[in-house]
């Protein structure tokens, strides 16, 4: 087996493993939490909890391009399964802060142990490769998706919404995805590693002013800050909804069926649409997709804010978004240099999309009682993010031949910058 498909394995392995957990994980604890204090409890919960994703973000950033990505990924394993342990013990005994404090957990990590996979992967495959193989990494991300909801399906029906023996299971996957993370040096290349001790605003700025630099990524973060904001609002919108319709185990099994079958819409997506974009050089235009989709979604909403068209919408968003806009994007985000790709990834990854769901929080508990005032607002903001999509399409090619996007130490940068 040549060392590119035995990277492309492993690293695939852990992203299926890695979404099992956080797939299985956001249904029980959300549809559990639901149940016992309502819908629009969670969005204080969500604002909690993008606010630390924020600064684990931005911790996260201080050491992202300094260590070893595989050290930070075992570490990052070995802190969840400690974690789960302590999940285990704590919801035998409450169940509602036991759920609230997993919704958390479990966001942390869905943020932290992609961006490190994703950032690896950047360190271990060209430019070129990687606009060629990060599609399958995104596939592997929803096979586990799909085994994660189905996962959690079944347990809502077995166990209702006790979801402490779902911690065993957790532990389990966290000690296997440890095995298999020490293969992964086994044919790295060596990478240049940034060992300044740069301050946290030092750091920060650096990451900010390079995305602020180069204008595709200036106007991709303006998108992604849009989609985040926007995004939020409709995955409260299903769950609102959902909520008048159905309750206790009818809830958990409707919101993983739901999830279910738009994970399956991402999956058919990626596989057949995606790469037909990709070969027909539509790679400059895709940016533009998610927020036009959804910005008619919300119009739709706006027109119709049955449970039908809300959930049809957020499927729709999120299979654009899912299904083609993350491979890309990611892919997109490889060509930032080695030194630097952890900080830009991390700020493009984490910060934004972070940030515009606290935003959409705070904006959703104030008009929780005006749903046509919050859909309003997000449609706002997703045809922010299509004017910007277009600006990034008109500055893609100008933006690929800035000087800040060179990378020494690979000899086809040339080629790879040109391929994309």
């Amino acid at each position: 087996m040549s060392p590119t498909r035995r990277r492309l394995i492993t690293l695939a392995s852990l992203l299926i493993l890695g979404s099992v957990v956080a797939y299985a994980n956001g249904v029980a604890a959300t549809s559990s939490f639901i149940n016992a204090v309502g819908p629009t409890q969670i969005l204080i919960v969500w604002a909690i909890d993008n606010t630390i994703m924020l600064i684990t973000a931005i911790l996260f950033t201080l050491v992202a391009d300094r260590f070893s990505r595989q050290r930070i990924i075992n570490t990052l394993f070995l802190i969840s399964f400690a974690a789960y342990l302590v999940l285990y013990v704590l919801l035998k005994t409450s169940s509602s802060l036991g759920n609230g404090l997993l919704l958390v957990l479990n966001d942390q990590q869905w943020l932290l142990v992609p961006l490190t996979i994703y950032a690896l992967a950047g360190d271990v495959f060209s430019a070129a490769e990687s606009k060629r193989l990060f599609p399958v990494l995104s596939t592997a991300s929803l096979i586990g998706a799909l085994l994660g909801n189905g996962l959690a399906v079944a347990l809502a029906r077995l166990l209702g919404s006790n979801n402490a023996e779902l911690m065993l299971f957790n532990c389990a996957i966290m000690l296997v995805s440890l095995l298999i993370a020490r293969n992964i040096s086994r044919d790295a290349t060596p990478v240049r590693r940034d060992r300044s001790s740069g301050s946290p605003l030092e750091t920060l700025r650096e990451g900010f002013e390079f995305v602020w630099a180069v204008p595709a990524f200036r106007y991709l973060s303006i998108i992604m800050l849009a989609v985040g904001f926007a995004l939020n609002t409709l995955e409260y919108s299903v769950i609102a909804q959902a909520t008048l319709a159905y309750q206790g185990a009818d809830l958990a099994t409707f919101y993983g069926v739901f999830r279910l079958l738009r994970m399956s819409g991402t999956f058919a997506v990626q596989s057949l649409l995606a790469p037909r974009l990709i070969k027909h050089n539509f790679f400059k235009y895709i940016f533009s997709l998610v927020p036009t989709v959804m910005s008619v979604m919300l119009a739709l909403i706006l027109a119709s804010p049955t449970l039908l068209i809300i959930a049809a919408a957020d499927g729709l968003t999120r299979m654009a978004l899912d299904g083609i806009d993350d491979p890309e994007r990611r892919a997109f985000l490889s060509l930032v240099p080695d030194e630097r790709r952890g900080r830009v990834s991390t700020f493009m990854g984490g910060y934004l999309l972070t940030t515009g769901s606290v935003v959409s929080c705070i904006v959703g508990i104030l008009t929780a009682s005006l749903g046509h005032w919050f859909i309003g607002l997000a449609l706002v903001s997703a045809m922010i993010g299509v004017i910007a999509s277009i600006a990034l399409t008109r500055s893609y090619d100008v933006s690929l031949l800035n000087y800040r996007l060179q990378r020494p130490r690979r000899r086809s940068v040339i080629s790879d910058k040109l391929n994309f």
